[in-house]
């Protein structure tokens, strides 16, 4: 018998040859390129998640709605995180404190009083905290650094009255919270936060007395 010959599937044109090559390379062109660009985003936005700024951010609003829980589950690179947000948000009040109530005609002189009573006493509570610290709180003075820190979030929005006094209020809870997340005894967070915070508002009252006072002595002189 002689073997029939196979039939072979016919070749295709030139043209679809030469149409198909372009069409390919350039969907793959493409593909890749799109991979490349997704992998990219990813990468980046890993990148972001985990930079500083972005984690201090996130630490921070956890903070606002827990501040016991989040400090006690915070390791000391998270509180260090906290304490920067603290003081970038204490920068931003400050500033603000001083530029907003320049736009509504606020003189120069009580802007930078209100600007610089504010940093002052952000600092003389810390101060005043690890003075009148006793016991085991006063041999761990980082408590207080931690506890303190994040409690100055308030602050950057205490522009204009009276957005500081409510701040300073919300920072004495935040403070007294802190310690409890911390583990510190519960009846020496009171005291040292009433001591420290009472007695700002203290000085607080005596100025607007003595403000008080000396434009009544001006108005009788003039």
């Amino acid at each position: 018998m002689v073997a029939l010959p196979t039939r072979r599937a016919p070749a295709p044109e030139p043209s679809q040859r030469s149409a198909d090559g372009p069409v390919a390379a350039l969907f793959l062109a493409w593909r890749r390129l799109l991979t490349a660009g997704i992998r990219g985003a990813c990468r980046g936005g890993r990148a972001l998640a985990a930079s500083r700024p972005v984690r201090g951010a996130a630490l921070a609003i956890r903070y606002l709605r827990d501040p016991a829980g989040t400090l006690r589950a915070s390791d000391a690179d998270d509180r260090t995180l906290l304490k920067s947000a603290g003081a970038v948000a204490l920068t931003a009040g400050v500033v603000l404190s001083f530029a907003v109530p320049g736009a509504l005609g606020t003189p120069l002189v009580r802007r930078f009083l209100a600007a610089g009573w504010m940093a002052a006493w952000a600092l003389a509570r810390l101060f005043i905290m690890r003075t009148a610290a006793r016991g085991a709180l006063a041999r761990t003075p980082s408590s207080i650094d931690d506890a303190w820190g994040p409690a100055l979030l308030p602050f950057a929005v205490a522009v204009i009255d009276p957005l500081p006094l409510l701040a300073l209020a919300a920072s004495a809870l935040l403070t007294l919270r802190g310690f409890e997340g911390l583990g510190v005894e519960a009846r020496e967070a009171r005291r040292v936060v009433f001591i420290a915070f009472g007695g700002q508002v203290a000085a607080e009252i005596v100025a607007w007395l003595a403000r008080g006072g000396l434009v009544f002595l001006l108005s009788l002189r003039g």
